[in-house]
């Protein structure tokens, strides 16, 4: 019983550092696959994609030290962080690695659990790493993973083609719907990878959460668009033209505000629970 004993400073700089474990877009998803989980004591676990580590610590703490938590990401700058919680928050019962979905593995059948928080829709090769959590599952283990759909933001995609046919670039429409298509492959060929890997589906939950902005330039603005949005879309649109087809699409945004009080973006997500066969 040492958490008996435990004690700490509340003012500690370093206990500080690492209380922010709950980033803004992970949390939706993460807390809907947090409530799919089975929990068994002396689980092992892996999650793919773990990042700085939601969900993968609040499962680490919650199996407890009789468990094992496996977590994989390539983001070496996320990896690092993830480990300096570890340390600081005390949670010894987690594995780390560095490296690719598809390539990485704990060994075969030895996973009880494992999940994805949308982050098996962001790997070069989906189906692969599919495969790959399959020979690391037990028979019987549970495989849970959330992702965004592609009617994600449709908002901003409406405005963004608007403003490239007002700048007649029609021709780069079809690239936004390979964009989306790259990131948010359809319900339906997600199922199908899924089952080919040798998981049965039980149950998918279809869920959504949706961000307010007051205009345009505070949509840009927002950091999860800046860092995580805003270079792939800035890919969309020809460098000659695409400071005014930004700026036009700032004017739209502001014209939905001024009938509509706000520019919402919605965000539908998929929380899928299979099982190995």
């Amino acid at each position: 019983m040492d958490y008996l004993d435990y004690q700490y400073d509340p003012n500690d700089p370093a206990l500080m550092a690492v209380t922010d474990e709950l980033p803004l877009w992970s949390a939706p998803f993460g807390t809907e696959l947090l409530n799919a989980i089975r929990f068994k004591p002396g689980m092992t676990v892996m999650d793919i994609g773990c990042g700085t580590g939601f969900p993968m610590l609040e499962i680490a703490e919650r199996i407890g030290k009789k468990g094992t938590v496996w977590g994989i990401d390539p983001w070496p700058a996320a990896v690092a962080r993830l480990r300096e919680k570890t340390e600081r928050l005390g949670i010894t019962q987690v594995r780390i690695i560095e490296g690719q979905a598809e390539d990485a593995t704990i060994g075969e059948h030895t996973c009880d659990l494992i999940v994805s928080n949308n982050g098996i829709n962001n790997v070069s090769d989906i189906p692969k790493t599919l495969s790959t959590c399959r020979r690391s599952a037990k028979h019987g283990a549970q495989f849970v993973m959330t992702y965004n759909l592609e009617g994600t933001m449709r908002a901003f995609y409406d405005v963004l083609r608007a403003a490239l046919r007002d700048h007649r670039r029609e021709e780069n429409l079809p690239l936004i719907d390979q964009h989306i298509q790259q990131k948010r492959p359809p319900l339906d060929r997600m199922e199908a990878w899924i089952e080919e890997s040798g998981f049965e589906i039980g149950e998918i939950k279809l869920r959504q959460f949706h961000m307010d902005f007051t205009d345009g330039k505070a949509f840009f603005e927002h950091h999860l668009i800046r860092h995580w949005f805003l270079p792939s879309w800035k890919n969309l649109v020809p460098q000659e033209i695409r400071r005014p087809v930004f700026t036009a699409m700032e004017d739209r945004m502001n014209d939905i505000v001024a009938d509509e009080d706000v520019f919402r973006i919605e965000i539908p997500f998929a929380v899928i629970d299979a099982t190995a066969i």
